[in-house]
């Protein structure tokens, strides 16, 4: 599958690495193995998706509209990991939003982007 979900080994953070060509039958399976994985921690979680190489999602528009994890209450963070020019992209839809309860930002470099969700997943520590 073109999508590697796995949680941090000792913190809240939920990481999926994307490559390759992605369907959205492996959309939906990605969603379900990341609600699994969310379901498994209690308090506010971190999401990190590295998404620098994934090639394409050609049938995005197939996969029904999924709130799912970022409707979530429990979401503290996202931390992106994009090339230049899909953040430049992207950078508009995630703009502040009012309806938002987490934070996005962005990297070009993996291991400064789980720094950062290490270091926001401190933060949800009671």
């Amino acid at each position: 599958m073109p999508v590697d979900v796995r949680s941090h080994p000792s913190l809240p953070i939920l990481i999926a690495v994307y490559s390759g060509v992605l369907t959205s039958d492996e959309y939906r399976a990605m969603r379900a193995q990341r609600d699994d994985l969310l379901a498994q921690f209690e308090g506010p979680v971190v999401v990190l998706a590295d998404m620098r190489a994934l090639e394409s999602f050609p049938d995005a528009r197939q996969a029904e509209r999924y709130a799912g994890i970022f409707a979530s209450e429990r979401l503290h963070a996202v931390v992106i990991v994009l090339g230049e020019r899909p953040y430049r992209v992207l950078l508009p839809a995630l703009l502040p939003n009012s309806e938002r309860h987490y934070t996005a930002r962005f990297f070009d470099d993996a291991d400064a982007a789980l720094a950062y969700a290490e270091e926001m997943s401190a933060q949800t520590e009671v």
